[in-house]
């Protein structure tokens, strides 16, 4: 403390006002303030820093206060009225600044690292280019603010209020948010990994061009939100609330959705790859365009989401993801009950099989997935299958009608037309009555060939049959 501050303590120890006088660039060293009036004074200025280090300035009255270039660590603000106050290129590490009323006010190229704004007021303050590192900001309220370039590397801002807020290419890795209300707020080029942000309130909150790797948002609430040109990867959020939200241009890699509610969320054309989605509400979930491969999604009402007919992997020709987002999505509907759904994806799985064939150039394993698509859809047509039951039946049956040489009846009765469509349909069935026989080696052939392709469609329709009615 320099004599000036002495002289000036002396003169106004009644009054404690001290707004009245030139106060600039002098030394408040360990100086005890205590209640006083500095409202409107210029402190410190680029030309004339002041120094403030281990000040006591505990109730003081700062508003549209004026400190530049000043250091002043280890200083206590405590429950001062700072509204309109400026701080510019000042260095307040390890300061308290707990319950202050800063409104209005503008914060410029401080280092507050480690310092103390628990419950401080900063509503429509404007933070620029500040360092908040391991900073306490807890309950502090940032409503309407503008924060640009500002580092919270590991600060808290647990339960701050910052609705309306906009925060531009701010580092927040590792802070705590936790409780946090971010309703409305603008979040831009914003660096949000490994941070803490369970039971955060972004409801019509609008974020792009973020990181959020392995960030904690569990039980948050993003109503209505929107992110965009994001990363969210390893991110955790759980029992989240996305309820109308849009999340687009975004990677979602092995993020934890577990017991969230998506209804009517849009997440269209997002790389969910891994994406533990269980459990989750699903009610007219736009998932179109999204890559799901190895996602997760028991327990989820997915029969009532939008989801590709077709996914992408199929288009790309990487048919072996294709094959298994699509054993996953079979899965899951037939264990929802969705039996239609889940037999679509089932001949999609199938689909895959016979193209990955024709892809290796195994054209024998390829013809023969491809026979069995035409006679029963892969197992899930009975339809088809009855149809080329009849068709079998009838073909046989006029082969048989063009050698009629090769049949005789028992009875030595002339064999008619519909004889011939009569021993088709018992041969066919392996029923063999023995009224009419086959004489020649290649009726009798023909006969055999039958009865094994009746065999085998008989059971094929048993097969589909049960899966579609049974199940």
């Amino acid at each position: 403390m320099d004599t000036r501050v002495s002289q000036l303590i002396k003169k106004h120890k009644d009054d404690k006002d001290l707004s009245k006088e030139d106060l600039k660039g002098l030394n408040w060293t360990g100086i005890e303030l205590k209640g006083w009036n500095l409202e409107g004074t210029v402190l410190s200025t680029d030309n004339h820093p002041a120094t403030m280090d281990g000040a006591d300035f505990i109730g003081v009255n700062l508003d549209n206060c004026v400190i530049q270039n000043a250091s002043a660590s280890d200083c206590e603000f405590e429950r001062c009225s700072m509204e309109k106050i400026s701080l510019k290129n000042c260095n307040f590490e390890n300061t308290i600044f707990v319950s202050s009323d800063m409104d209005n006010s503008i914060l410029d190229g401080c280092d507050f690292k480690g310092s103390d704004f628990s419950k401080v007021k900063l509503s429509e303050s404007r933070l620029t280019a500040n360092i908040f590192e391991n900073c306490l900001l807890n309950e502090a309220n940032l409503e309407k603010c503008k924060i640009e370039d500002c580092d919270f590397l590991r600060a808290n801002l647990s339960r701050i209020r910052a609705r309306d807020t906009q925060w531009v290419s701010c580092n927040l890795k590792r802070c705590s948010m936790g409780g946090a209300i971010l309703v409305g707020s603008r979040i831009n080029n914003c660096n949000f990994e490994q941070a803490n942000m369970q039971n955060c309130n972004m409801t019509k909150m609008k974020m792009d061009d973020c990181k959020l790797n392995q960030a904690n948002v569990n039980e948050g609430i993003i109503i209505s939100g929107n992110i965009c040109n994001s990363v969210l990867d390893y991110a955790s959020f759980k029992s989240s609330r996305f309820t109308d939200a849009v999340i687009k241009d975004t990677t979602m890699i092995d993020v934890n959705m577990d017991g969230s509610a998506l209804d009517r969320a849009q997440i269209k054309d997002i790389n969910l790859e891994g994406t533990d989605m269980r459990n989750c509400g699903l009610t007219d979930t736009d998932l179109r365009g999204s890559s799901l491969f190895r996602i997760v999604i028991t327990g989820s009402d997915v029969e009532y989401a939008r989801i590709d007919n077709i996914v992408s992997y199929e288009i790309e020709g990487d048919f072996k993801r294709a094959q298994d987002v699509y054993r996953n999505l079979k899965n899951t509907f037939r264990n929802n009950g969705a039996h239609n759904r889940a037999s679509y994806f089932s001949i999609r799985e199938s689909k895959m099989s016979r193209k990955m064939m024709a892809q290796e150039k195994n054209y024998g394993i390829w013809a023969l997935l491809y026979f069995y698509e035409i006679i029963s859809g892969y197992g899930e047509s009975p339809l088809r299958v009855f149809v080329t039951t009849i068709s079998a039946i009838l073909i046989f049956s006029a082969i048989f009608a063009s050698m009629p040489e090769g049949l005789e009846n028992v009875e030595g009765k002339d064999i008619s037309t519909t004889d011939y469509l009569y021993y088709s349909v018992v041969t066919f069935t392996t029923l063999g009555y023995g009224d009419i026989v086959p004489v020649d080696p290649l009726t009798k052939m023909l006969a055999v060939t039958e009865a094994l392709f009746g065999v085998f469609l008989m059971s094929l329709l048993v097969v589909t049959l049960s899966r579609r009615i049974i199940t």
